[in-house]
């Protein structure tokens, strides 16, 4: 299946092949972890604290994508944007017992958009103007409404990865499903994925 554009749409294909993961935040931000549906639509599995952990029944080609849960910047999962279990790797075989360790860290990014990142998040709007930055920071950060556009990934992304050159999701709504590790339930929907716990990391 491909989207509007003639790329290949990110989604789940079958759920024929089980495996067992364990993500493990160590990006030291609160992170929204996701499942892409068969549709291609994003999931939301509730929320990992920082140094905690989620165990996750799920299957192959089943992917998963983590974001920053205030700026909504994609985190990375074992080094990639995008988590695709197996069965096995590199002859080890997963199972409950034997969950498959996936970290979740903050990617290396350019001084110019830490940079960014940093204003974006320490400056009243109001000041940005006045402010001693460069005019192409003032310019992208006037396309921002602060509060909204946080939570807005889509739009957020438009802006910002069209600057910084990085194609940013754009398959991420503004209203997604929320799963509450704590209340662990259990739902057998063909679009809906599998339970995680919390627990310490």
């Amino acid at each position: 299946m491909a989207n509007d554009s003639g790329q290949k749409l990110l989604r789940s294909l079958k759920n024929q092949y089980p495996t067992y993961v364990n993500f493990v935040n160590k990006s030291g931000r609160m992170v929204y972890l996701f499942w892409l549906d068969y549709h291609g639509k994003l999931v939301r599995y509730g929320h990992i604290p920082p140094r905690k952990g989620t165990s996750m029944d799920t299957y192959v080609t089943h992917p998963w994508i983590a974001l920053d849960a205030v700026t909504g910047y994609p985190l990375m999962l074992n080094g990639e944007r995008v988590f695709h279990p197996q069965v096995e790797r590199n002859g080890n075989v997963y199972h409950d017992r034997n969950r498959e360790m996936v970290d979740i860290h903050i990617p290396v990014y350019s001084l110019y958009r830490r940079c960014l990142e940093s204003v974006y998040l320490n400056f009243r709007s109001e000041d940005i103007a006045d402010a001693n930055i460069p005019a192409q920071m003032k310019d992208i950060l006037a396309k921002i409404k602060p509060t909204r556009d946080f939570t807005n990934y889509e739009h957020y992304h438009s802006i910002h990865y069209e600057n910084f050159g990085d194609n940013g999701n754009d398959n991420i709504p503004e209203d997604v499903d929320e799963h509450d590790f704590d209340d662990n339930v259990s739902d057998s929907s063909e679009d809906e994925e599998e339970n995680g716990a919390l627990y310490n990391a």
